[in-house]
């Protein structure tokens, strides 16, 4: 079976549509291995050399999809690439709505999404503490 099939019969299963209409993404980046041939970058931003995976989840948490790049790709650039591959891999037509954090603001990726999805970029606020990276919602956060 084939992600994808197994992935609308998931939604189904939870009484959801076979599409979803919102996802979030975001990033993460990583150390790479010191004898990896991988391209790999460095975020300056985090101090970390290595790479950035871009993660697509749904709005129960399942995976929609992952892309990794050099850490040194920025946030937009790699959202877009996210983007790309969603609209190729899968059915997305039915996405209302992406949310990202505040390294995806700004036109490019709005835009970019509006075109290959129909819908629209809204920039999440942080509810982490910054001190104890612990949630400050505790009804958004259910795994506190």
């Amino acid at each position: 079976m084939a992600f994808n099939d197994f992935y609308r019969q998931l939604r189904l299963m939870d009484g959801r549509s076979d599409e979803p209409s919102l996802l979030t993404i975001d990033s993460q980046s990583v150390k790479t291995a010191k004898m990896s041939n991988l391209s790999k970058g460095f975020d300056g931003g985090k101090k970390v050399k290595g790479r950035k995976r871009h993660l697509a989840v749904d709005g129960a948490g399942n995976i929609v999809g992952v892309v990794v790049t050099s850490a040194n790709t920025h946030d937009v650039k790699g959202g877009k690439k996210l983007i790309r591959k969603l609209k190729k891999k899968h059915e997305v037509s039915a996405v209302q709505k992406v949310v990202a954090d505040k390294g995806y603001r700004g036109e490019k990726l709005s835009k970019y999404v509006k075109k290959f999805l129909g819908g629209e970029v809204e920039i999440g606020e942080n509810h982490t503490n910054p001190n104890t990276n612990s949630c400050l919602l505790k009804p958004m956060c259910p795994l506190s």
